[in-house]
């Protein structure tokens, strides 16, 4: 972008930097209404519990899935790996499982009398390890976490130059050479990027938490909140928000916004995939078990609940429980990612002190649980904007706090990669602003643009807590219908439902996944 335009997105910017304090405003109003009740609060022995198992829970949750992610995302790009378009869409699939349904498939199959421990007795084994607590949350939750890394890693290296890999190699350097030194840390910025939507969707986490039996901040809070506590509600979120502040803080932008654009206008095409020889099938097998145990044993779960459990569908089965649902996504989408494109581009091309704080800023409503969310935008409504209160307008402001930092992170890195001398070039040849977003920006921009609409419109369509508060009055959509069934003990519509909600995320996320990111 050229300068003319930095007070445009900056303007844009401050916008979005109001949205996202409007749940700092509410957490601090309660916090001051009994500021003596906090101090005694963070001092406390189980404070200080919560705050060890939240942090160690989300750093090795954040490692494990860059660990996962990072190899299967080089594989299925850059390698001559057999099925690698189906792997990427279906690596992707745990994202559209609601936390708090996906914990209860992990329990039914990995638990105490669940699938796997009846198949071990058919062989002998009596005894299986204990599935609550820190390892069955740390599995749960890297299962559900590994794919944001995942496609963030694989929207830059998907527009990333192959002339890099293809000089390295002329200078004698090996394969794993040239990866370690040279292509990881240039991927570096979405690795960053996404290990902190991992870190930040850990700590926020309820559903997989609570069911596992693991006792973390946002365990408590949801908690606190269900027994109208209000003020130590407060005191816990405004502790999960300066984890959050700390997780943000060790983020350094400039490190993560250098200049890793491309020297050409194309990317190389003429350049050998990865041979990956006579291990090709055994990694074939592996990312099969993956993709077994995080996402057809699930689904395998949800068809079985919903052929034995449910008797009469027509009793039950809503059509507009689906369009609810698309039309909500696709509102809070488009409104997010319209928002974060301006963001990413105030962030990569005008590298400040503004930016920085933006970008770092901008991830505060990742940290905090939905319905903390969700409660201060209903305040928000009720004293500043009545007119809107209960409306689509006032839903989609609570998507865009929750999940703008989601969008910001994918779109960045690949803004990043566009060399700013080729609009430099095509303005000294006469073209117009809007030529050169047509034909230079934009199409360099797809991938990130795609990616981050694929993974925010999977994240508001599960959405469960501000979905069910800021939504307008008998507004179903499908994450509440499945938590509604679910808590009257409707196993069979709620897997139904379940099963629809994976159909309308994977649809999209095979079909602009892989052919917009892919193209």
């Amino acid at each position: 972008m050229f300068k003319s335009s930095q007070s445009i997105l900056q303007i844009i910017a401050t916008m979005v930097l109001l949205l996202v304090a409007v749940p700092l405003c509410y957490v601090a109003i309660n916090l001051l209404s009994n500021p003596n009740d906090f101090y005694e609060y963070l001092l406390e022995t189980k404070t200080l519990r919560l705050a060890w198992n939240t942090i160690l829970l989300a750093v090795t949750v954040t490692l494990a899935s860059i660990c996962i992610s990072v190899p299967l995302a080089i594989l299925t790009i850059r390698s001559n790996l057999p099925l690698k378009n189906i792997f990427r869409v279906l690596l992707c699939l745990p994202l559209v499982f609601p936390s708090y349904i996906y914990g209860f498939l992990f329990i039914i199959l990995f638990g105490p009398k669940g699938v796997l421990y009846d198949t071990l007795q058919i062989i002998g084994i009596e005894k299986i390890p204990d599935l609550y607590g820190y390892w069955g949350a740390f599995l749960c939750l890297t299962l559900l976490s590994y794919p944001y890394i995942f496609i963030s890693v694989t929207s830059s290296l998907t527009k990333l130059d192959y002339s890099y890999e293809e000089a390295s190699y002329s200078l004698g350097k090996s394969f794993w050479d040239t990866y370690i030194r040279v292509i990881i840390p240039i991927l570096k910025p979405s690795i960053i990027v996404g290990a902190i939507l991992v870190t930040l969707y850990v700590v926020s986490d309820f559903g997989a938490v609570s069911l596992l039996q693991y006792k973390s901040f946002s365990y408590v809070i949801y908690n606190q909140y269900q027994t109208i506590q209000r003020a130590a509600a407060a005191s816990t979120s405004t502790i999960l928000i300066l984890i959050g502040l700390l997780t943000i803080w060790f983020y350094k932008p400039e490190s993560a916004n250098s200049n890793l654009y491309r020297s050409t206008a194309s990317v190389s095409k003429n350049t050998k995939l990865i041979d990956l020889g006579k291990f090709k099938w055994v990694i074939v097998l592996l990312i099969s078990l993956l993709i077994f145990i995080s996402v057809i044993l699930p689904i395998s779960v949800l068809i079985n609940w919903g052929y034995s459990f449910t008797i009469n569908y027509d009793d039950f089965f809503k059509i507009e429980v689906i369009t609810n649902s698309i039309y909500a996504s696709f509102i809070g989408t488009f409104a997010t990612v319209l928002l974060a494109v301006p963001i990413a581009l105030l962030i990569a091309k005008h590298k400040n002190t503004f930016s920085k704080t933006i970008e770092k800023i901008s991830y505060i409503g990742f940290v905090l649980p939905g319905i903390v969310v969700a409660l201060a935008v209903v305040y928000f409504g009720i004293n500043f904007a009545m007119p809107i209160y209960q409306t689509m307008i006032l839903l989609a402001i609570g998507y865009i706090i929750l999940f703008i930092p989601v969008a910001i992170g994918i779109i960045k890195p690949v803004v990043s990669q566009i060399n700013p001398k080729l609009e430099e070039s095509a303005k000294s040849l006469g073209a117009s602003n809007f030529k050169i977003w047509q034909k230079i920006n934009f199409p360099s921009m797809a991938p990130g643009i795609t990616g981050a609409f694929i993974l925010v419109f999977i994240l508001i369509m599960k959405e469960l807590p501000a979905t069910l508060i800021l939504a307008p009055l008998s507004f179903n959509t499908l994450a509440t219908s499945i938590w509604t069934h679910a808590t009257e003990a409707g196993f069979g519509m709620a897997a139904v439902y379940s099963g629809i909600l994976l159909l309308f995320t994977g649809l999209p996320m095979f079909i602009m996944f892989d052919k917009g990111i892919q193209e």
